[in-house]
């Protein structure tokens, strides 16, 4: 009987130890558990930040793309609106200095017109008298 209370007490004593060890493993593993969410969390966090940090830098290096392009936009713009300016006034002289031309032709002709009707010559007949003059003194 010693025996069987011998064994009975190595059984219980046994199977206390396999329960504290099957509790001690459970403990293990939820506290394993735990530490690999928090490190799961930590590093999702970790990503996040980095994810949010290069995003706020490319969005900044965007804006500064837009702000760059707009001023040269503009700048675009002053030079077309000063050529086109430009464009405007030279068209306004070449203007002028047609209907200028065109004055001076028909004053000339008039002028011409005149200097005929004082003379009584035609311009051919007073190219002919101006050359003989003109020969009449080189010969002289």
């Amino acid at each position: 009987m010693i025996r069987k209370y011998i064994a009975e007490a190595k059984i219980s004593s046994a199977e206390e130890e396999a329960r504290r060890i099957i509790e001690d493993a459970r403990k293990e593993g939820e506290a394993k558990k735990r530490e690999a969410i928090l490190e799961a969390k930590e590093e999702v966090h970790r990503l996040r930040n980095e994810a949010e940090r290069e995003i706020r830098e490319r969005r900044n290096e965007l804006q500064r793309l837009e702000r760059r392009l707009m001023q040269k936009e503009e700048v675009l713009d002053r030079k077309v609106e000063s050529l086109e300016k430009k464009e405007a006034y030279l068209l306004g002289k070449e203007q002028e200095a047609e209907e200028l031309r065109n004055k001076l032709n028909e004053l000339y002709a008039k002028q011409l017109a005149e200097l005929e009707q004082i003379s009584g010559l035609s311009s051919s007949e007073a190219r002919e008298l101006l050359l003989a003059n003109i020969e009449d003194e080189i010969k002289r």
